[in-house]
């Protein structure tokens, strides 16, 4: 579709004056006591994004890349979290929270959830002024659930801003897109939810380039087909769990696609299946009919989208796999993007120079695919 949004060469997005955002009108606050309001985390005080959805009074955000944004006067915001894991240090929920600031990770300042159902601190002595937050889950899907179940401040809410920007992209994805290792200091570094950052990925930067809202549906260890991995007898495949809102921790709620329509999905899988296909090599025929029946189910409930079906940060095994399941899914409007391989792993990954340097390529290959 056809924008006038800004150049997406430009890449950091510069927020406007914060009182200049549109946004609705001001919520009422549930409560006032010690100078602090207390607000329902709901959609009249902030804007959520990413797959999350109302679990009782929590409105959950368990996905990488998933939370709110919201417009407060104050000088100091907490927030009361849902979580569990919260004393265990390699699995805790991870948050990244930007002030005044859309989008770059070097504006974001990290806070471990550490503590569940009680009040978290994440800006204090700010100026009495009007400012722009957003709350960013870093870590991923299946290593703790997290939740929002109320925000205070000792000035107001504003009212939940709009979106910034009109286009939207998906990705779907395994540890790659969830950011597995990114801030890790070595290459043989064991995993943390402290080392993940989902605001540093080839995803968040390729949405970024493109001023793009974007969501994340991915989790490490998973396939397109069949994993290494398994829980049970369950070969851990992202396709049969594309229709709900979040699988891992709710198995009957489905996810609204009308809600969300993407102008592009992008799909990276493959990496599991490579390690698993190469013990049952008579299998890559049903990989690639697995791959085509998805790209086909993506188009269903995404009809207008481009489908982008990338590979290659993590081996090449599955290259000409994946291009004959682009093939045989007889889409029109679907395309493959080879990625570039890591060259400085982290926790056994790709590190923040891959990431810029794939995201680059995919950005590209956007452009000209969407005329963007």
């Amino acid at each position: 579709p056809a924008s006038s949004q800004p150049d997406p060469s430009q890449g950091i997005i510069e927020l406007p004056p914060v009182g200049q955002i549109k946004r609705g009108p001001a919520p009422s606050p549930k409560s006032t006591e010690e100078n602090m309001k207390t607000y329902a985390a709901d959609e009249t005080s902030v804007r959520f994004f990413g797959r999350t959805y109302q679990n009782g009074n929590i409105r959950m955000m368990t996905w990488t890349a998933s939370g709110f944004d919201l417009i407060f006067t104050g000088t100091k915001l907490e927030i009361s979290f849902f979580a569990t894991k919260t004393s265990d240090a390699v699995n805790r929920p991870m948050i990244g929270v930007f002030l005044n600031s859309y989008n770059n990770p070097e504006d974001m300042v990290i806070v471990p959830v550490d503590k569940a159902n009680d009040y978290i601190t994440v800006l204090d002595g700010l100026e009495n002024t009007m400012h722009y937050v957003k709350i960013f889950k870093m870590s991923e899907n299946n290593t703790a659930p997290l939740g929002v179940i109320d925000i205070r401040t000792d000035g107001q809410l504003e009212g939940a801003p709009e979106a910034l920007f009109d286009r939207r992209i998906e990705f779907i994805g395994d540890s790659i897109t969830s950011g597995f290792g990114i801030l890790a200091p070595r290459a043989d570094s064991d995993f943390k939810t402290s080392e993940e950052n989902g605001a540093m990925t080839y995803a968040a930067l390729t949405a970024r380039s493109l001023n793009a809202e974007y969501n994340v549906l991915s989790i490490s260890g998973w396939s397109m087909y069949k994993s290494w991995a398994t829980q049970g007898t369950a070969y851990l495949s992202i396709p049969p769990i594309y229709q709900y809102t979040d699988y891992t921790y709710s198995k009957e709620l489905l996810w609204d696609f009308a809600a969300y329509q993407p102008h592009v999905v992008v799909v990276n899988l493959g990496t599991n299946d490579s390690a698993y296909l190469k013990d049952h090599p008579d299998e890559y025929d049903a990989f690639v009919k697995a791959g085509a029946d998805f790209f086909r189910d993506i188009r269903q409930k995404n009809p207008g989208a481009a489908i982008i079906a990338c590979y290659g940060m993590m081996g090449l095994e599955m290259t000409d796999y994946i291009k004959r399941a682009v093939e045989e899914s007889g889409l029109d409007n679907i395309h493959y993007v080879g990625l570039r391989n890591l060259r400085t792993a982290r926790a056994g990954h790709p590190s923040p120079e891959d990431h810029e340097t794939n995201a680059k390529i995919l950005t590209k290959e956007i452009q000209k695919i969407m005329n963007w």
